[in-house]
């Protein structure tokens, strides 16, 4: 039976999702995406919990900043699989926010990487 993956997520990740921190946490919902990151082993049952009992009691936003944090120490592959999550929950244009912001991060380590070797 799969688990949940623990530790951190790749660091190149783990800035992105710093980066767009703002962005997401205003778009995302918990009730329209945490049947997804279940659904997709990024959280197990005591996750669910959490992230209803912050937003019973605090609200939207908040449950959304337990979702991050959550997500955050879900794995190596968390980004990639929360993607999957975000797009089967309809949060289409968030995906490509934070795909281009992918694009974008990839290009500026190629100009790094490319001012090493000149």
């Amino acid at each position: 039976m799969a688990e949940k993956d623990r530790g951190r997520m790749r660091e190149e990740d783990y800035f992105l999702v710093q980066r767009f921190h703002t962005e997401i946490i205003r778009e995302i919902d918990p009730r329209f995406i945490i049947d997804q990151l279940f659904s997709s082993f990024l959280f197990d049952e005591r996750d669910l919990e959490q992230v209803r009992a912050e937003q019973e009691r605090n609200g939207r936003t908040e449950g959304a900043k337990k979702i991050m944090e959550i997500l955050r120490h879900s794995g190596a592959d968390a980004f990639s699989k929360f993607l999957v999550c975000l797009r089967r929950a309809g949060y289409v244009g968030l995906v490509t926010l934070l795909e281009n912001g992918q694009k974008v991060q990839r290009g500026m380590a190629v100009q790094e990487e490319n001012k090493l070797t000149e």
